[in-house]
């Protein structure tokens, strides 16, 4: 654990103008500005989005999305996580509520309703740590490290509740050209077409001219 804990220690990084720097406090500020101005947006109006109402969610499907949570669908998502990810920032993984289910459910339950029922989650539980990945050998930029959210263990059984109650509806409600992040789909489907598309274009005779444009 020694080794590993000095291996991904960031000793020292280099700067936009090719200066080395070993403070720790401006090794932090350099993360920080960098991703600050790497994830904001460049609008400051909200977009104009045009909702296509053919493929809206029909009140069957709005009806599930919108039931009371149960306590199995709780359970289901619960053990549903694996135990062994990283520990979150309040130091209770996926582990230690699946080995102690039957002494934490009931808090669990009132947890998870009370954010279903009241819409309010505390900005404890909404904690994350930020977890910096070498995407190279030898980082030594800001721009060489992944940054990874820890979220707490009750905000990630959140999610998973809604994940599965949206994914029986995504496949009839995403239009068939998007392959990519739907179940029964594969991006892979569409980069096959293409290559047919422009394999047939390659060898076709005669002397007609022919163009590909992709949306």
């Amino acid at each position: 654990m020694k080794a590993r804990k000095t291996k991904s220690k960031i000793l020292k990084l280099r700067d936009t103008s090719g200066v080395w720097i070993d403070d720790p406090s401006q090794i932090a500020s350099m993360f920080v500005n960098d991703f600050s101005a790497r994830f904001e947006t460049a609008h400051q109006t909200a977009p104009n989005f045009q909702i296509d109402m053919v493929n809206s969610i029909s009140t069957e499907d709005n009806d599930l999305l919108l039931q009371p949570v149960h306590e199995s669908e709780i359970k289901e998502a619960v053990f549903q996580m694996d135990k062994f990810k990283a520990p979150r920032p309040d130091g209770f993984g996926a582990a230690f509520f699946q080995n102690h289910w039957h002494i934490v459910k009931e808090d669990v339950y009132a947890a998870i309703r009370s954010f279903f029922t009241q819409g309010k989650l505390l900005r404890q539980i909404n904690h994350t740590l930020i977890a910096l990945i070498p995407k190279v050998t030898n980082a030594s930029t800001t721009n060489h490290f992944r940054p990874i959210s820890l979220c707490n263990t009750v905000y990630k059984i959140i999610a998973k509740i809604l994940v599965n109650r949206m994914q029986p509806i995504l496949e009839k409600n995403i239009n068939p050209v998007q392959s990519a992040f739907v179940p029964k789909r594969s991006i892979h489907d569409n980069i096959l077409l293409t290559h047919e598309i422009m394999n047939k274009f390659k060898n076709m005779k005669g002397k007609k001219e022919w163009v590909a444009m992709g949306f």
